[in-house]
C-alpha cells in the first residue's frame, strides 16, 4: 500500500483564547499566519518569528464582530481577506490593511435559523456533559 506515515510531532501549543474550545483553525495563503476562532467569539492570528516554527505569537485578536462563538473561519487566495462565521447567525468578511483587521461587511441569517443552530449548540453541550 506504501511506506508509513511519519509520526506526527506537536511544535507549538498556542494558548490564549479565554474559552478552551477552539473551534477551527486556518492557515493564511502564504502559510505564515494561523488563525484560530473559539468558543469566546475571537479570533486570534498567530505567526512564528523563526521559520522553523518556534516562538509563536498573537498578532491580533479580533474581538468587537461576533455575539456568540466563532465556529468556522476561510481566509481568501489573495490573504488579505478572512471570512467568518458565527452562532449569532452571521458571517463577516474582515481585511487586513498594513497588519490591522476590519470589519469590511456583517451578512446576518435567519432568525429561525439562528434559534434552530442555538438549540443544535445546547444539544451538543448536554451530550459532551
Amino acid at each position: 500500500m506504501g511506506s508509513a506515515a511519519a509520526p506526527l510531532e506537536c511544535v507549538a501549543t498556542l494558548r490564549g483564547h479565554i474559552e478552551r474550545r477552539v473551534w477551527h483553525v486556518a492557515w493564511s495563503p502564504t502559510g505564515r499566519t494561523l488563525a484560530s476562532c473559539a468558543a469566546d467569539r475571537a479570533i486570534r492570528l498567530w505567526a512564528s518569528s523563526r521559520a522553523d516554527g518556534g516562538e509563536w505569537s498573537c498578532l491580533a485578536i479580533l474581538e468587537d464582530g461576533h455575539q456568540r462563538t466563532v465556529r468556522r473561519i476561510a481566509w481568501a487566495p489573495c490573504g488579505t481577506l478572512l471570512a467568518s462565521a458565527s452562532f449569532d447567525a452571521t458571517a463577516m468578511i474582515w481585511k487586513c490593511e498594513d497588519g490591522v483587521f476590519d470589519c469590511l461587511a456583517s451578512l446576518e441569517g435567519q432568525p429561525r435559523e439562528e434559534e434552530r443552530e442555538r438549540e443544535r449548540e445546547r444539544e451538543r453541550e448536554r451530550e459532551r456533559e
